[in-house]
């Protein structure tokens, strides 16, 4: 244990440091560095704290105009609404002025006896 303590005080008596003439200019800048740094980083922390924030309270609270889906009126006339057959016209015409163009034509017609197109 001696040795340990005389190897230690041995040790403490020889770090004698001496430090140069800049030293204190030198620890002021190295100060001042890191004060930017830091100023810069909460800065942009903050911005992108905000932006965030911005983002999830736009997402979620303001809503755009709501797509409304299709609705057929029939159906939301009530359950027990009666259907009303509206009958077909027999003759379909197409038309185009596109020579491009080309459709099929399909004689379209109502059948009574059978209830059915």
């Amino acid at each position: 244990m001696d040795d340990i303590q005389d190897t230690i005080s041995k040790l403490k008596r020889n770090t004698h440091m001496e430090v140069g003439s800049d030293f204190e200019s030198n620890v002021f800048s190295k100060i001042k560095r890191k004060k930017k740094q830091r100023k810069i980083t909460a800065s942009v922390t903050l911005s992108l704290a905000v932006c965030g924030f911005i983002y999830l309270a736009q997402a979620t609270l303001i809503k755009g105009p709501a797509s409304k889906p299709l609705q057929n009126t029939a159906l939301n006339t009530g359950a027990n609404a009666e259907k009303e057959m509206e009958p077909v016209s027999d003759d379909v015409v197409f038309a185009t002025s596109d020579d491009r163009s080309s459709y099929v034509i399909e004689q379209v017609g109502y059948q009574k006896d059978d209830g059915s197109f």
